[in-house]
């Protein structure tokens, strides 16, 4: 997280926000002491995702609760759309996921107790101008308008993704 976004979040938020390294030392200084441990988009940037979890897991009070969110590999769009296809594929990303693979990552990490689901970030209308203009919509991602009908089709457009895990972000909570 940048600078900018931690600073937002002391002033905004409730809580202890922690910044520094999460190395060896720190874990054992540490152990058993957050209720909740959240990584947004950011796994899948990990050499080793699987030593980071055991990680978290250890620094959490029992009951405590890991959330995180990465990249679906699954998402649609990917085959649909050619740009969008070379626009996936980071070289910042060293893993990616889709509902198996980050279930085995949980299991081999030790996670039991842990669920898995779909979320669908970005709307309809991104998918329209990926395919018409090869590049993605940076303003209004998706139909937010009081207008039923549109509302209507980009909640069908979202259900639909995020049941059939073809949408473009998996989110997980796993519980110590």
């Amino acid at each position: 997280i940048g600078t900018e976004r931690l600073n937002w979040a002391k002033q905004n938020l409730a809580g202890s926000f922690i910044e520094g390294q999460l190395n060896d030392e720190y874990t054992k200084a540490h152990p058993n002491r957050y209720h909740v441990i959240t990584m947004f988009h950011m796994l899948e940037h990990v050499q080793k995702p699987h030593a980071l979890l055991k990680t978290c897991m250890s620094l959490l009070i029992p009951k405590g609760r890991l959330l995180i969110e990465v990249p679906n590999v699954y998402d649609e769009l990917i085959k649909k759309n050619e740009e969008y296809n070379n626009f996936y594929w980071q070289h910042a990303h060293l893993s990616y996921f889709d509902y198996a693979r980050l279930e085995l990552l949980f299991r081999r990490s030790g996670c039991e107790n842990f669920s898995i689901a779909g979320l669908q970030r970005f709307g309809i209308r991104n998918l329209i101008h990926w395919i018409d203009t090869g590049k993605p919509q940076l303003t209004k991602a998706e139909f937010i308008y009081e207008e039923p009908a549109l509302k209507r089709l980009e909640l069908l457009y979202s259900e639909d993704k995020e049941k059939t895990l073809m949408c473009d972000t998996l989110i997980a909570e796993i519980i110590n």
